[in-house]
């Protein structure tokens, strides 16, 4: 006969474990207990089912503490110095936009005001640094404005009604030789009422020892010839307008 194994003889109970093993701090099973004398050629821990796993797992929960408790100990106190700052340093007040009313507030008092006031002072005035007084300009632009005058009027005002065979001379001197900026007591922000604004500049077309041959009767308008900014036909003429035609109707 041959031998059998010593692999596939049944579990001696010669020597039982005790039920509690203080190596794994848990109690033995009577199964674990009673087969630790299956396998003669391996020490008494390794024959314990379940023994490796125990001790992985407390070795695992002691490594976790310790992070734990470095991770405490290190970033508590940086966390509480943070705090601590955050409460006790003072906080940086959030600098709103300066108020230019207090200062300019006639600037924007007429019967007639540009909507651009509405916007802001920055909306037009981007470059003019009013933290100090008197104010800095951080650009090349008269009195600090976004871009030349012309080309800010045109961001929010068509361009193409200016864009015509005849032009006013006076768009060349810019939009405010005949417009207040900010606000007027006369109608489309004019800085006078026609005919007064127009004969500042054309009082030679109304004195007959110049050879003018304008007459004007009462307060009559020269836009009711003449088209302000640009036309299509010889001197500013309104469409349907001619020349003769309209001094035949201011005499």
């Amino acid at each position: 006969m041959h031998r059998r194994s010593p692999l596939l003889l049944p579990p001696r109970r010669s020597d039982p474990l005790p039920a509690w093993n203080p190596c794994v701090g848990r109690t033995i099973p009577d199964e674990a207990r009673a087969g630790w004398n299956t396998f003669p050629g391996l020490t008494k821990e390794y024959r314990v089912p379940g023994l490796r796993e125990a001790a992985a797992e407390r070795i695992e929960t002691r490594t976790m503490n310790a992070l734990r408790h470095i991770a405490c100990r290190a970033i508590g106190p940086f966390i509480i110095c943070i705090c601590t700052a955050f409460l006790l340093l003072p906080m940086p007040v959030a600098a709103g936009e300066p108020s230019c009313i207090a200062c300019h507030e006639a600037l924007g008092a007429g019967t007639s005001v540009h909507a651009a006031l509405a916007m802001g002072c920055a909306a037009c005035h981007s470059a003019v640094d009013a933290t100090d007084v008197p104010h800095k300009i951080t650009n090349r632009n008269p009195k600090g404005l976004a871009s030349k005058m012309r080309d800010l009027c045109y961001s929010c005002h068509d361009k193409k009604p200016f864009m015509k065979n005849t032009v006013h001379g006076a768009i060349l001197l810019g939009c405010t030789s005949c417009h207040d900026p900010h606000a007027s007591k006369h109608a489309s922000l004019l800085k006078e009422d026609i005919p007064s604004l127009c004969i500042s500049c054309h009082k030679d077309r109304f004195d007959p020892a110049t050879g003018g041959s304008h007459v004007l009767a009462g307060n009559e308008a020269c836009a009711g010839c003449h088209a302000p900014h640009a036309s299509d036909t010889p001197k500013l003429m309104q469409s349907g307008l001619s020349r003769p035609t309209a001094l035949a109707a201011s005499k």
